[in-house]
């Protein structure tokens, strides 16, 4: 699961959290109370570098 949270946050430390954040509110919401890996893939997060403005983001690194 750290693994799959890394991929889609892509180093990011503020992806990281508001992946971790979306996924623990989730599993309140849902009465779950845990993280869990099909909880994370049903939050269908779009990495940084997938976005519609990722070309933008490119040209600032």
């Amino acid at each position: 699961m750290a693994r799959r949270i890394f991929q889609l946050s892509e180093g990011l430390i503020g992806e990281t959290v508001a992946i971790v954040s979306a996924a623990a509110s989730a599993a309140v919401r849902s009465g779950e109370e845990r993280i869990t890996k099909s909880g994370i893939e049903a939050l269908r997060y779009v990495p940084v570098s997938k976005r519609r403005r990722a070309p933008v983001r490119e040209d600032l690194l």
